[in-house]
């Protein structure tokens, strides 16, 4: 019988949400001119465990010490996050630098993204 990976990203979601605590994705769309185009901001809330990245990952890789790791529960979240999006902390936008979606089955559906941006 095969899992039904739906139900266990929902069953992540519930668990970030009790360990963890709501985020923000901001999305920028472009409109307009290219030489001169309007940025849009578009927030997608999202249930979040935040993890500071530890300092045994950064040797000979470009994690910095300023670097911090969350991981965002699928299930419910409108968006595929990519390095283009921002995170929002407390109110401030971060440059995300990795997003790895994270999927046990390659034919299940992702079941959280761990996402690291630079405080």
């Amino acid at each position: 019988m095969s899992e039904d990976w739906a139900a266990v990203a929902a069953e992540v979601a519930g668990a970030l949400g009790e360990v963890g605590g709501a985020g923000i994705i901001r999305r920028y769309t472009k409109s307009g001119p290219s030489y001169d185009p309007t940025l849009t901001p578009t927030d997608y809330p999202c249930t979040v465990f935040q993890d500071m990245v530890e300092l045994t990952k950064m040797t000979g890789t470009l994690i910095e010490v300023n670097d911090r790791r969350v991981y965002v529960a699928a299930s419910g979240l409108m968006i595929t996050p990519t390095t283009a999006d921002k995170w929002v902390l407390d109110g401030r936008e971060y440059a995300i630098k990795s997003v790895r979606p994270l999927q046990p089955d390659p034919n299940g559906a992702v079941i959280m993204h761990e996402i690291v941006f630079t405080v």
